[in-house]
């Protein structure tokens, strides 16, 4: 990007503001301090000779890639500190001033420097670089984008919920209506343009396509008057009916997804467009699909645009039950697909979010004095449940007196009538209270994982929680005997048959013996049973891994012997690898030369032989190699010979082939084991066995417990990797890891004769017919490579260049990302791609069933979620901490 072999001329900074936008330019700024002293004077004196972008940013990686430039993150020297910058594509540069993506880039410039909010990202310079390519800096947002957050919400990671999403799209909201205060529509909103920072921030990305209305368009103020946002390309339009988002050919830009439908049809745009996008990502957030994008089947973007043309999407009580109806509403009002239904102003919409967070009455669902007063009894719901109870006690005790005093007049018994009575309520309520608390506590134990140190104070939180409810389990023991007790006394005739008091006592049976039965679920001792054993069997977890893996004197002399090696080893170029929590070092692999470290939440550490070799039985855990960092070249291609990856049997969905920027990473040497599995999933508390069947975690036999786990779909695969701190790897990560640094079709070569002792997979190689040519026969010719078809052993065949086994055959393997096409551009560290449409993911590896096409390292599969098959399984990976 940056031209370091030539030194043109340096332009002061007025010089390079009048050649992007006329002589009239003045930046309007004079630096003139009493003393310089090295090495502000330095900076000073690069500043006012407008030093280039060569000499004050340093290019560091591309952190991403759109249709009009490029994101790069670069290093600031005079202010010391990261920035991003976005620079104009090649070809859009100043000598063209006319050239429409030069004008929208700018444009897009100037207007994200004007929305000064903090939902916005701010701009701090915009600059010509030294080949001519414009560019704008500002801040780096470091975290995830909406995309992540829905598929976190979508598996339960990370402690996302809906309710936890709402509230960043009220912070969107708020930036898209700070944004049409100063006159300005986004006209591309959507999950991937919305920025969730480490802490909490929430970013409105990406302005490429925004417009500037003209006043007549504008939504109602509530800026202080004059504040706009003016730009050059728009004030130089004025009213030109001309608009970015359709281009000269006529195609009209922007996502169909959350696209509105006038924006569709290229009618006159008003604030209400952004509003429906709004609407859209809480359509993808609550549907778990965009809209337009069924879940199941691929749609493309030209077949959602005629669908969006032709009608509004299906409602989404149609593809999900259980939503809540205020939520649906807000959706609908947000989406209508005539603008005058929609909400007016985007503050309209967010009014509606933060009332449903509030638990007070959404407008596009409900109105009056009926809704206000039950929506006041859910905000308070324990102190509604304390008056009512109150006022029937006194209406009960009041009742009880007066009967009592015309049919006996006797004090004594009228007085213990209604402490009774006050008892009875009294205890009505605690049952209410603790039947709450109960299911709260249920729910929270199953978020509580990975049972990290980050987690400690949670887990003990809960577990005082927990015991202060258990407290109460003899006395509504008490209170369920003096209710049995009670109703065996009462006259058993047909005159007291449907009484209101005998339904009612039912009713206060049947609730005690849940909330005891509750109670004494949750106090089971047995961790694989009972919430509370299970929770404070986290924290005892937490504090023996700390002790064997980070800690301990053991664990100190081996992490500090493999961060010598590490750091003397040419294959990760000085990595500096601080302890990792749950991870002990096995030292280096003797072929590969990688490091590899035992994962002690999932097993005992295997040992080496003499030979260096890994030594494996059921007892033992993962064993997770350290892949270096670096560039990967994943995919492959069947149309040039000479070119790199080059195999005719590639499919499409296998091109382009592609480079991805990769940061260090841990993935499994061997795949994962179903005794592994098992001790996994028996850390999770379950209902008791009513069939008789052993419980999960049973030993298994030694020839059983060392076959890779299969059958398991790929939210099994996300909640149990979850518990044990680990995750799928994205295809990115797996190929890479799979090739071992080959760039052949199998990582042993060209040929199918080559997979003999290195691949698990059935006769032969048979790619779809319509793939078949006469090279492609010629070049894989048919050998036998498996007559009895069946799993085996983890670790029996060869590994490969990185000390991975079975990375061809046996069983497939879950990718985290969505299937989606090549063309949609990974992120830089770990290559995920997310906004998959047809609810799939990736599938890599191929299996025993199958013949060897599958096999090949580029192949690619994909799997709707549910999806489980005896040749399906799992090779879990970890990030770097």
């Amino acid at each position: 990007m940056f031209d370091t072999d030539s030194t043109p001329p340096a332009l002061s900074l007025t010089d390079r503001l009048a050649r992007l936008f006329g002589p009239e330019a003045d930046p309007h700024i004079s630096l003139a301090p009493e003393t310089r002293h090295a090495p502000t004077a330095e900076i000073v004196a690069g500043l006012l000779r407008g030093s280039g972008a060569e000499q004050r940013y340093e290019l560091r990686r591309e952190i991403d890639r759109g249709g009009m430039g490029a994101i790069y993150e670069v290093w600031d020297h005079d202010l010391r500190r990261p920035l991003a910058m976005k620079v104009a594509l090649e070809g859009a540069d100043t000598e063209r001033a006319d050239d429409r993506r030069v004008a929208r880039f700018l444009e897009e410039a100037q207007i994200t420097a004007q929305l000064d909010h903090p939902g916005v990202v701010p701009v701090h310079e915009l600059g010509v670089t030294g080949e001519g390519r414009v560019f704008f800096t500002m801040r780096q947002v470091r975290g995830r984008d909406l995309r992540e957050v829905f598929h976190c919400v979508q598996f339960g990671l990370d402690d996302w919920s809906v309710a936890r999403v709402l509230s960043v799209l009220l912070r969107v909201c708020e930036a898209v209506a700070f944004a049409h205060s100063r006159g300005v529509i986004h006209r591309d909103l959507k999950p991937a343009n919305v920025m969730v920072g480490e802490f909490g921030e929430v970013y409105v990305m990406d302005w490429g396509l925004a417009r500037v209305l003209e006043s007549e368009d504008r939504a109602p103020r509530t800026a202080p008057q004059g504040a706009t946002v003016s730009t050059v390309r728009h004030d130089a339009r004025a009213a030109s009916a001309d608009s970015p988002l359709v281009t000269q050919g006529g195609d009209v830009l922007g996502t169909p997804a959350y696209m509105a439908p006038e924006q569709a049809r290229s009618d006159p745009l008003t604030p209400r467009a952004d509003i429906y996008a709004i609407g859209a990502m809480l359509y993808e957030l609550l549907g778990q699909a965009p809209p337009y994008f069924p879940s199941g089947r691929r749609t493309t973007p030209a077949e959602a645009l005629h669908a969006l043309r032709s009608g509004p999407p299906r409602q989404l009580d149609e593809l999900r039950t259980g939503l809540a109806p205020e939520l649906v509403a807000i959706c609908a009002k947000a989406m209508a697909y005539d603008p005058k239904d929609r909400y007016p102003v985007v503050s309209s919409l967010a009014s509606d979010l933060r009332a449903f967070l509030e638990q007070r009455v959404v407008t596009a669902y409900e109105s009056g004095a009926w809704a206000e007063a039950r929506q006041w009894v859910r905000r308070n719901r324990p102190l509604a449940t304390a008056l009512t109870a109150a006022v029937l006690a006194l209406l009960v005790g009041f009742t009880v007196s007066a009967t009592q005093y015309v049919r006996a007049n006797d004090e004594a018994l009228s007085a213990q009538a209604s402490e009774r009575n006050a008892r009875e309520e009294t205890a009505k309520v605690l049952r209410l209270s603790d039947s709450l608390r109960l299911a709260d506590l249920e729910v929270e134990a199953e978020r509580l994982w990975p049972a990290t140190p980050e987690r400690v104070p949670e887990l003990l939180d809960w577990s005082r929680r927990a015991r202060l409810l258990l407290d109460n389990l003899d006395r509504h023991r008490e209170t369920l005997d003096a209710l049995r007790s009670r109703a065996s006394h009462n006259p058993d005739d047909s005159e007291r048959v449907g009484r209101v008091d005998d339904v009612e006592v039912q009713w206060q049976l049947d609730m005690l013996v849940g909330l005891i039965e509750g109670l004494e679920r949750l106090a089971n001792p047995d961790p694989t049973r009972g919430a509370l054993a299970s929770v404070e069997e986290r924290s005892r977890l937490v504090a023996e891994l700390s002790r064997t893996t980070v800690d301990g004197p053991q664990a100190a002399r081996r992490w500090e012997a493999a961060r010598r090696e590490l750091a003397s080893s040419p294959l990760y170029a000085g990595l500096d690898l601080p302890p990792q929590f749950g991870l002990l070092p096995l030292g280096m692999d003797p072929r590969s030369g990688l490091a590899e470290f035992a994962h002690l939440a999932s097993g005992e550490p295997p040992r080496r032989d003499a030979d260096g070799n890994l030594q494996l039985g059921p007892e033992c855990g993962l064993v997770l190699v350290l892949i270096p960092p670096g560039e990967a070249r994943l995919g492959a291609q069947n149309t040039d010979p000479e070119a790199p990856r080059y195999d005719p049997s590639a499919s499409q969905e296998e091109s382009p082939v592609h480079e991805v920027r990769l940061d260090a990473y841990f993935i499994s040497k061997y795949e994962m084991t179903r005794a592994q599995w098992e001790r996994a999933v028996s850390r999770e508390p379950r209902p008791a066995s009513t069939d008789g069947d052993p419980p999960a975690g049973a030993s298994l036999p030694p020839a059983t417990a060392l076959l890779p786990i299969s059958q398991i779909g790929f939210a099994d695969c996300v909640r149990t990797l979850g518990m044990l701190d680990l995750q799928l790897p994205t295809e990115a990560q797996w190929e890479h890891a799979a090739r071992g640094g080959t760039d052949s079709i199998f990582w042993t070569g060209d040929s199918i004769q080559e997979l003999e002792g290195a691949a698990n997979v059935a006769a032969g190689f048979a790619p779809p017919r319509d793939r078949l040519g006469p090279s492609l026969v010629k070049h894989h010719s048919k050998v036998p490579l498996d007559a009895t078809p069946g799993q085996v052993v983890i670790g029996t065949l060869r590994a490969n260049g990185f000390g991975l086994h079975d990375t061809m055959g046996n069983v497939f393997e879950w990718c985290r990302d969505d299937y989606v096409g090549y063309e949609t551009h990974p992120r830089p560290g770990d290559g995920l791609r997310l906004g998959g449409a047809i609810g799939s993911h990736p599938r890599r590896g191929g299996g025993y069933l199958l013949d060897a096409y599958f096999a090949r390292s580029a192949s690619r599969n994909p799997s709707p979620p549910g999806f489980v098959s005896d040749v399906l399984g799992v090779r879990p990976a970890r990030s770097v901490r």
